[in-house]
């Protein structure tokens, strides 16, 4: 099948996928399970595989919990006459990598009969996961601080704001832009000792992450539309947050913002997502960021 044909499968099957969310410009989407690990839907030039993965991370079961989930569930036995089943793989670089996968080929199956068989392995292997993990939402309501996102020179502004649970100090403010197949973003938060930390962030059109102090360091060839997307991006990022020069405070609208988020006592936390905004933002950066906070 030709690239047109394979994108209009996922975006089929993802019509029948609200666990996940679509990466900008890539042909596969993503969903997160608590305990951590990685629901993903991938369409490849002569398949689509759906796969449930843990990479190692900190913030993921670990594999001893992978494998008990495995034999628990009993996915590795479950199959239908539209796919011939699930298997294990652990990564060829990362050995940390293992997912528990099933493959659906396109050769032999019409594109009604691949989105079809798609669907039906993902809704298995949801049905299975879901006794064991809570699947996480992808998106936040939508009622965007009274109106709709907000823009950085054309583009749609995604807003992730975390604050402790008890007071109005913030813990991570991420407000990033999707620009062509890149991501353009910066944070702020504590990065210990007291000590505010601002950041900018940036993914290349292979959702590689680099943070630098100054996002003229990004392979940015448009510098003049990377100050302007910046600019308003740090605009962004400032009306969430107060004047106090001593400490980093939920401004009005920061706190009129988050008080239609979630609350997780467990965590000790508040947080709230624009519309569309993606968590995975901050798992895929808080390995490398400069900040205290993490995503469990």
């Amino acid at each position: 099948m030709n690239s047109n044909e394979v994108e209009q499968i996922l975006d089929r099957i993802l019509d029948h996928a609200t666990e996940v969310k679509r990466r900008a410009g890539k042909n596969y989407a993503h969903g997160r399970t608590d305990p951590g690990g990685l629901i993903s839907v991938a369409a490849l030039k002569d398949l689509v595989r759906v796969s449930f993965i843990i990479s190692g991370q900190a913030n993921e079961i670990d594999a001893e919990g992978f494998y008990d989930w495995v034999n628990k569930s009993g996915i590795l036995k479950a199959s239908t006459p539209e796919i011939a089943g699930f298997e294990i793989r652990q990564g060829q670089k990362n050995k940390s990598k293992i997912e528990v996968c099933a493959e659906i080929p396109f050769e032999g199956r019409s594109v009604d009969e691949v989105v079809t068989d798609s669907v039906i392995a993902y809704k298995l292997l949801i049905d299975k996961l879901s006794d064991t993990f809570e699947i996480k939402g992808v998106a936040s309501t939508n009622s965007e601080w009274g109106g709709a996102p907000s823009t950085a020179e054309g583009y749609e502004t995604y807003h992730i704001l975390i604050a402790d649970i008890d007071s109005d100090s913030i813990l991570a403010n991420v407000v990033y832009a999707e620009v062509g197949q890149e991501i353009w973003g910066l944070y702020s938060g504590y990065a210990g000792g007291g000590v505010v930390d601002y950041r900018f962030f940036h993914f290349d059109a292979d959702y590689e992450p680099t943070i630098e102090d100054d996002f003229l360091a990004f392979p940015i060839d448009d510098q003049q539309k990377a100050v302007a997307v910046f600019t308003q991006l740090e605009a962004a990022r400032a009306r969430m947050e107060s004047d106090d020069p001593e400490a980093l405070m939920l401004s009005e609208l920061g706190q009129e913002f988050i008080d239609d988020g979630e609350v997780d006592h467990g965590s000790g936390i508040r947080s709230r997502l624009s519309e569309d905004a993606s968590e995975d933002i901050v798992y895929d950066l808080q390995d490398e960021w400069t900040l205290l906070f993490q995503l469990q």
